[in-house]
């Protein structure tokens, strides 16, 4: 049986089990990091965070988006991680300035408030990566 290219929204819930993958990653990476090797919270989330984006998009690529693409060289798979990574970076400051507001402006609890930035944000994130990073365009092939 032939598999099935997944519908925007079929996508969409796959992009979102990575995410949901990449905060285990983050969390056990934070804690191993910080409980284990007694590092600082914020070199060890630094760390974690960037681990945690480096499996999404592995993940992203291989599984969310893989099935439309073909196999790119060294050099452009590198370029779409780095575009992967600065999106992943615009998120993290997008969510914080919707938490914000949501919560300091709106009088949203903060707990709501973050949900709220995670899902809006998580579709922004997930437009621009089908947009741009995992755009459909005539594949440099490995030689």
């Amino acid at each position: 049986m032939k598999a099935t290219t997944p519908s925007v929204v079929g996508r969409y819930l796959r992009f979102c089990l990575v995410g949901l993958s990449g905060l285990v990653v983050d969390s056990a990476v934070l804690w191993l990091l910080t409980a284990e090797y007694h590092w600082d919270s914020i070199r060890g989330k630094a760390v974690a965070a960037e681990i945690a984006v480096w499996t999404n998009f592995i993940l992203n690529n291989k599984w969310t988006f893989g099935g439309r693409l073909q196999p790119l060289a060294w050099g452009a798979l590198v370029r779409r991680f780095c575009a992967f990574n600065l999106v992943a970076l615009s998120g993290i400051a997008l969510s914080m300035g919707i938490m914000c507001a949501l919560h300091l402006k709106a009088g949203l609890p903060l707990l709501l408030s973050n949900v709220m930035a995670v899902f809006l944000v998580s579709l922004w994130s997930f437009f621009v990566n089908c947009r741009w990073v995992w755009r459909s365009r005539p594949a440099i092939l490995h030689k």
